[in-house]
């Protein structure tokens, strides 16, 4: 579930300990 249009960085987003701003 990593979207470019919700998370710029779909990598660090899902990337466990990785803060998500738009993923959460």
């Amino acid at each position: 579930m990593s979207s470019p249009t919700l998370a710029p960085v779909p990598s660090a987003a899902d990337a466990p300990g990785a803060p998500a701003p738009a993923a959460e």
